[in-house]
Order: structure tokens, then C-alpha cells, then sequence
């Protein structure tokens, strides 16, 4: 018996629809949970062991308040109400903060919590120490004011050393530590008829450290040097007049012929 093509083409249709049923995960409906809230005027006060239903405020937020053991809260609280979230913090480590003040002026004011009184009150008077400040003097006397005012302290001078009238050898200018900013020397006819030289010893003797030596032909009988960046000597400032040039072994003339000045710090 043959069927009919209609009957044929729905029977497989209708196969089909129960092998894509069969095939298909049908959706499931979950009933939401509702969480109540209340709203109090007042933090209520529970029992042990008592339930009690999240707290709201007035427009039906949710308060949230950590409190010391909650969490490693305490000392502040948190409004969640706006973004980002507005932090009131009153303690630092376990010490409260003082109110903010308003420091500086450009571009503007920021406030400070908390400021050491030691930073906003005035400076004491006297002759306390309050550290070190950098000046920016460009114009001697008129950038921020600044004029380095003479003084008649001994100690605010370049200490000035010289053999006077006494002929030497060799001079010590400063017996310890410091700076040389000038120096003279002058020979005799028994120097300066051969080449000659000046030793600058780091040293307080003409021996040790040669820190400079300057050579001077045969005929000149002065010797004149002035540094504007002074010459750093870490042991003394000592001069001497020697015989044998430069290179050479420091070799004094055999009597005083030199006399030796120079200003050291």
C-alpha cells in the first residue's frame, strides 16, 4: 500500500521535532530570594543569638558601619553613597587626627590633616637650629635682598702667613687641613742664577707630598700665583725653594735665600 506524500512528510516532520526535544534542556524558573530591610532611627540593640534584618536609612540604602573586630575596622566610617567612596578617617594608628588646615597657595590651597605644631607655628627665637636653605642670590644685594655684610671677626679672614724680613728655605703655611688661595716667592742672586723651582708640599715640612711645583728659569727671581678656586690640602700647606727643578728630588739651597708668603685657610 502506498501513502500518501503528505502523510509521508509529516510523519518525518513530527520525527524530527521529538529528536530536537529529546536533544534540548528546557528552561528552568528560579523563584528570587527577597532580603527584607527595616529602617530604624536608632541602631537597634540585639540579644545573643538574635536575628535581626539588615538595616536601611530613609531612602532605603544599605548602611554598612565596620566597627572594631569587624574586620580590622575601626576609627573611621564609609559613605557609600556617591563615587569615589567619601573615607572619614579620625584615627591614625590608634592616635586621633587633628582637623585639617589649608597650606599653600599656588596652584592653591591643599588641606593637611593632622599637622605637627613644630611646622605651623612661627619659628623660635634664639639660636636654635632649624636646618639648612639654599638662597637663589643671581644679583649680589638684590636677589631676595641678600649682601654679604664685611665682618671684623679674626676668624671670618683668609689667615695670612710670611717670612718677613727673614730669609728661608721653606714655610709652612697652615699646619693641618685647608685651602691655599695665594702665594709669593722671592730668591736671591745664589737661586735664581740657575733654574730653580717651588715645591707645595701636602705636608707640614718641606718632605711627604708633593701637591705642585712650578718651575722657574735661570734670571727670575719672583714667583706670584693667585687661585680662584683655592687648592685643597688634607694634611698642611708647606712651601719650599728647591735648587733641582721639578721631576726632581726636593733639593733646598745649601744657605736661607727665600723669602715665602701666602694666604691659607
Amino acid at each position: 500500500m502506498r501513502l500518501p506524500k503528505i502523510a509521508l512528510a509529516l510523519s518525518a516532520f513530527c520525527f524530527m521535532s521529538l529528536a530536537h526535544a529529546a536533544n534540548t534542556t528546557p528552561p528552568v524558573t528560579v523563584s528570587p530570594t527577597v532580603v527584607g530591610g527595616q529602617y530604624n532611627t536608632a541602631a537597634p540593640s540585639a540579644l545573643n543569638k538574635q536575628f535581626l534584618p539588615v538595616q536601611l536609612d530613609a531612602n532605603g540604602n544599605l548602611k554598612v558601619n565596620v566597627v572594631v573586630g569587624g574586620g580590622g575596622g575601626g576609627g573611621g566610617s564609609v559613605t557609600q553613597g556617591t563615587t569615589p567612596w567619601v573615607d572619614n578617617v579620625t584615627q591614625w594608628n590608634s592616635v586621633a587626627l587633628g582637623s585639617p588646615s589649608n597650606y599653600g597657595t599656588s596652584p592653591g590651597a591643599v588641606p593637611v590633616i593632622g599637622v605637627n605644631a613644630a611646622v605651623t607655628n612661627a619659628l623660635p627665637a634664639g639660636t636654635n637650629v632649624i636646618g639648612k636653605f639654599g638662597i637663589d642670590q643671581t644679583t649680589l644685594g638684590t636677589t631676595n635682598g641678600v649682601t654679604l655684610v664685611p665682618s671684623t671677626a679674626s676668624t671670618a679672614g683668609i689667615s695670612y702667613s710670611s717670612s718677613g724680613g727673614t730669609a728661608t728655605n721653606s714655610r709652612t703655611l697652615k699646619s693641618g687641613a685647608g685651602n691655599l688661595f695665594s702665594l709669593e716667592v722671592s730668591v736671591g742672586s745664589t737661586v735664581s742664577s740657575a733654574a730653580w723651582a717651588v715645591f707645595i708640599f701636602d705636608a707640614t715640612s718641606a718632605t711627604g707630598t708633593i701637591a705642585k711645583c712650578y718651575n722657574m728659569p735661570s734670571g727670575t727671581v719672583t714667583f706670584t700665583a693667585n687661585w680662584t678656586n683655592p687648592v685643597r690640602f688634607g694634611t698642611g700647606v708647606t712651601v719650599g725653594v728647591s735648587t733641582a727643578v721639578c721631576n726632581s728630588t726636593y733639593t733646598a739651597p745649601g744657605t736661607a735665600a727665600a723669602f715665602i708668603s701666602g694666604e691659607a685657610l
